[in-house]
C-alpha cells in the first residue's frame, strides 16, 4: 500500500506542477496579447515606445511602474512606459490633437498604487462621438451616457462636426 501512495503522490505532482505551467503560460501569453488597458487597436509600425522617468514632449504613455532605484536613487520611483500616441491607444492621458471615445478605471495600469482613468485616443473625424472636442472641430449633438466618457457615472459625448 506504502508503494502505491507513493507512486499516487508522484502522480499528482506531476499534474501539479504541469497545470501550474500551463497557467503561467497562459497568463504571459494573454499578458503580452492584450494590455491590461483593453487595447484595441494594432500599433502603427511608425510608433515608438519606451520606459523613461520623464514623459517628453509629444508622447504620451499607457504604463506606469514603482520601481526601487530605477528613477530615484534613494529609493522607489515611478517608471513610464512612454509611447507615440495613436489612433485606438488606451493612454493615461489625453494628448495634443488627439480626443477620446471611452474611459475606463483600471488598477495598477496608469496608478502603480490604485485606480486611475485610461483614455481610448482617437483622432478626430466627422460624427466620431467624443469625450472632448478636439482642434478644429465642433459638434452638432449632445449626448449624456452613462460609463463612457466617465466610468463613475454620466458625462457629456459630443458628435463631431469639422
Amino acid at each position: 500500500m506504502l508503494k502505491r501512495e507513493r507512486h499516487f503522490r508522484a502522480a499528482m505532482s506531476i499534474v501539479v506542477v504541469a497545470a501550474c505551467v500551463a497557467i503561467g503560460s497562459l497568463g504571459s501569453t494573454a499578458a503580452s496579447a492584450a494590455p491590461a488597458t483593453g487595447q484595441d487597436s494594432t500599433k502603427p509600425s511608425a510608433a515608438v515606445d519606451f520606459w523613461s522617468c520623464t514623459i517628453p514632449a509629444g508622447f504620451t504613455y499607457d504604463r506606469v511602474v514603482n520601481q526601487l532605484n530605477v528613477c530615484n536613487p534613494n529609493g522607489f520611483g515611478f517608471s513610464y512606459h512612454v509611447t507615440t500616441p495613436y489612433d485606438g491607444l488606451w493612454a493615461c492621458s489625453p494628448i495634443g490633437n488627439f480626443t477620446w471615445d471611452r474611459v475606463t478605471n483600471n488598477l495598477n495600469t496608469c496608478n502603480p498604487n490604485g485606480f486611475a482613468f485610461s483614455y481610448h485616443l482617437r483622432t478626430g473625424f466627422n460624427g466620431l462621438w467624443a469625450c472632448a472636442i478636439p482642434p478644429g472641430f465642433g459638434y452638432d449633438q449632445v449626448s449624456n451616457q452613462l460609463n463612457v466618457c466617465s466610468p463613475n457615472g454620466f458625462a457629456f459625448s459630443y458628435h463631431l462636426r469639422g
